[in-house]
């Protein structure tokens, strides 16, 4: 599920996506976002504060804002109709109460603190254009129901609740639209089609003063190099490149953001307790067993890949004995520091930093016999072209082992219901066949290795010396 902005408001929210062919505000704020953020609109015609209390606890719900990253309050234009001739007037100070509690039950059930709220001030009127509009519809009224200073009053009520530190360090905010579209100048009345709601220029003139406040005070941007919301599916570049589709709801910040976000302490004791407990993990239980079942390793090039907090390398060293080569291969720069601590003047173990579309292995001066990739393809990025640079480093004749996790619900009881559909991306028929798809040839399943029931063991062999299978770029 992508992030959200809500606009909750009244018909200038509601007319927010652009009328007669100009555009609205909300739809400059979708285009500006696309792909990152969906812009849900919740403008109500006609609301003023009071209705909009009534409604609010059905709109603003934990359940309905878990993916709100943003909040926008654009209420006033009914609220500040004259008293005595529109029902939808709200006396000033109520106004401004009432726009205290609908920040105030969104602050309560936003994600966290941090979700920016802006509230929006009621724009500029002009009284005669708006008055006839309204006697095109009622005939009878005699005298204009919105005023611009009225407007103006009400916005500086808005201004006057929220300007202060506290608000300000709870992350809400003030975009003016009075200011926005010149309301103390004539030269606003360009801004408006029917006196009250917005022109094209309008929307526009609104939409630069918010995307100013979403940027300059909010911290959020859209900018292709450092987006705050990352597109949820790659772009057609990284098809071509065969980008693995992961679950954006389960891994919302990135397929390997867990070992990449975070102190080298946190991501490393994370690490141990993830991978390391034989009482939840079958690779744990199950090292030695996994090591032997590979085969003689004597005097062979091991390439762990994606060694994390180093689980088999000791393993692996005690089989390939002094005249064999272990190879640490780590995209985590948190664990490749760990290791290199650990292992930092082995004459065995060496550490190499991967990236998600190349082993870094090739030119290391030494070809690789096994490669051993755990509880790791999975989280592979890019699986084809990593798999290319991985055969591009093995001898001929060399063998690749992947060990992962049995995509089943039924079989997988270490992690709660749904978890292992979510969080692995295919079952093994899936990994083999992409794998195959590379050029490597299945040699067998590794079966019956006691205390392993939720993973998988598949052994790949390269048998020729020909370029693997091209992926297109």
């Amino acid at each position: 599920m992508p992030a959200q902005f809500l606009l909750f408001g009244d018909s200038i929210t509601q007319r927010s996506f652009g009328e007669d062919n100009q555009p609205g505000w909300g739809s400059l704020l979708a285009h500006t976002f696309q792909r990152q953020v969906d812009i849900i609109n919740r403008g109500l015609s006609g609301y003023n504060t009071t209705h909009a209390l009534q409604v609010s606890p059905f709109i603003i719900t934990p359940s309905t804002t878990k993916h709100t990253k943003l909040f926008t309050v654009f209420f006033g234009a009914n609220d500040a109709a004259l008293e005595h001739i529109s029902p939808q007037h709200i006396p000033l100070n109520e106004y401004k109460s009432n726009l205290i509690t609908i920040v105030e039950q969104i602050k309560a059930v936003r994600a966290s603190p941090s979700i920016p709220i802006i509230v929006i001030t009621p724009p500029p009127v002009d009284e005669g254009a708006w008055f006839a509009q309204c006697k095109i519809t009622n005939n009878a009224q005699t005298l204009p129901n919105r005023t611009n200073s009225a407007a103006k009053a009400y916005g500086e009520a808005a201004k006057d609740a929220f300007k202060t530190s506290q608000y300000l360090s709870e992350n809400v905010f003030l975009c003016d639209s009075f200011d926005a579209l010149g309301g103390n100048d004539d030269n606003y009345i360009r801004h408006l089609n029917d006196g009250l709601h917005l022109s094209g220029s309008g929307n526009v003139a609104l939409y630069d003063a918010l995307i100013k406040v979403i940027v300059d005070e909010c911290k959020i941007s859209f900018d292709e190099d450092e987006r705050s919301f990352p597109y949820d599916f790659p772009e057609w570049r990284e098809m071509l490149e065969g980008i693995a589709i992961f679950s954006p709801t389960h891994y919302p910040k990135g397929l390997n953001a867990p070992f990449l976000n975070g102190t080298k302490e946190e991501i490393v004791e994370f690490g141990e307790s993830k991978f390391e407990d034989p009482a939840v993990r079958d690779i744990a239980k199950c090292r030695d067993e996994i090591v032997r079942r590979i085969g003689n390793l004597e005097g062979k090039v091991v390439a762990d890949v994606g060694a994390g907090t180093g689980l088999f390398l000791d393993a692996f060293k005690r089989a390939v004995g002094q005249n064999g080569k272990v190879i640490a291969c780590e995209l985590s720069p948190a664990f490749a520091s760990h290791l290199e601590g650990k292992f930092g003047d082995d004459e065995v173990v060496e550490v190499v930093r991967c990236t998600a579309k190349n082993s870094n292995l090739k030119d290391r001066g030494v070809a690789v016999d096994v490669s051993f990739i755990c509880d790791v393809y999975h989280h592979f990025l890019y699986p084809k072209m990593f798999m290319r640079s991985l055969w591009d480093a093995t001898e001929v004749g060399g063998r690749v082992v992947v060990v992962d996790f049995i995509r089943d619900e039924n079989v997988h009881k270490s992690h709660a219901a749904g978890w292992i559909s979510s969080h692995v991306r295919g079952g093994q028929e899936v990994f083999r066949g992409e794998i195959e798809d590379c050029g490597w040839a299945w040699v067998e399943d590794l079966t019956g290795i006691d205390g392993m029931e939720e993973n998988y063991v598949m052994v790949f062999q390269k048998r020729d010396s020909g370029l693997c299978v091209e992926v297109k770029k």
